[in-house]
């Protein structure tokens, strides 16, 4: 067997204090690692629940849906190919993006509005929403009661919960059931640990 001659040793030792200066963290998650390159190539699964929420991490998450992920304006008017789904932000495309809500057109009935999870009708961000939905109706279902808290931070959650949900043709009722009306942080809870490790 061959040993190790001293200038081996002192190396090793010495790359593993290099390594240690070098250790950094994943913000995300806390993973760390000994290397930059390790962080880069890193894919955090945590990045997808970031809140708030941006449009591409809910093009991650509903990826394998049929579900559009888009801005107010870019809403088509008559959706002609159903059933569809859509997670529209409640801003136009040349503004920041305040709210998530979800569009859903099955084959047949009436259309969805899902949600405003403050509860409210479809003309609370937009009066658009509400033409939308009648044009594609012109009866139109929505859900009036709060779900949750009062910040806005977890809508794209519900959203993406909500259209997962239907494209298993699990019934909006039963998908709302799922929710407490009583303990609206209880359901941020919810959503945040579904969606996360």
């Amino acid at each position: 067997m061959e040993g190790k001659d001293s200038s081996d040793t002192e190396s090793t030792t010495s790359d593993i204090m290099d390594d240690r200066e070098d250790l950094i963290d994943c913000r995300d998650c806390g993973l760390i690692f000994a290397h930059n390159q390790g962080l880069k190539d890193h894919n955090c699964r945590k990045k997808l629940i970031r809140l708030p929420m941006p449009g591409d991490a809910l093009d991650g998450i509903l990826r394998g849906t049929s579900a559009t992920v888009c801005c107010a304006d870019d809403l088509p008017a008559y959706v002609i190919d159903r059933p569809k789904m859509c997670v529209v932000n409640t801003d136009n495309c040349n503004q920041e993006g305040t709210h998530w809500v979800a569009f859903h057109f099955p084959v047949s009935g009436p259309p969805e509005f899902f949600f405003y999870s403050r509860g409210g009708a479809p003309d609370t961000y937009q009066q658009r929403f509400r033409n939308v939905l009648i044009v594609n109706g012109p009866q139109y279902r929505f859900f009036g009661c709060q779900i949750q808290p009062d910040h806005l931070e977890t809508c794209g959650l519900y959203c993406a919960y909500y259209v997962k949900m239907r494209s298993q043709s699990i019934k909006m009722d039963d998908v709302l059931n799922y929710f407490l009306s009583d303990d609206l942080d209880a359901n941020d809870r919810k959503l945040i640990a579904l969606f996360s490790f």
